[in-house]
């Protein structure tokens, strides 16, 4: 990495940074908190990725087909903090 493009690497705001999990070593953005970030519905959102996905490198937009199993993953994300902030 030159001298240049160290300088210009973008770090994030701490709101932006809080909202980043960590799941199984990759860093996570749930789509209904980029869509609070960017002040749109999530499903404006989502209907703008599936309409751009040519667009996304394939390691970044992941969805899950399942929304049953979706809301299974967030209650555990939030059981994990809930008693990360405990310990």
């Amino acid at each position: 990495m030159t001298e240049m493009n160290k300088s210009l690497q973008v770090q994030p705001a701490p709101e932006i940074n809080a909202a980043i999990l960590t799941i199984r070593d990759q860093k996570v953005l749930l789509d209904a908190d980029l869509a609070l970030i960017y002040g749109v519905p999530t499903k404006a959102l989502n209907q703008a990725i599936k309409r751009n996905l040519g667009r996304f490198p394939a390691a970044i937009v992941v969805s899950h087909p399942c929304a049953a199993e979706t809301s299974e993953l967030e209650q555990a994300i939030k059981e994990i903090l809930r008693r990360l902030d405990h310990a």
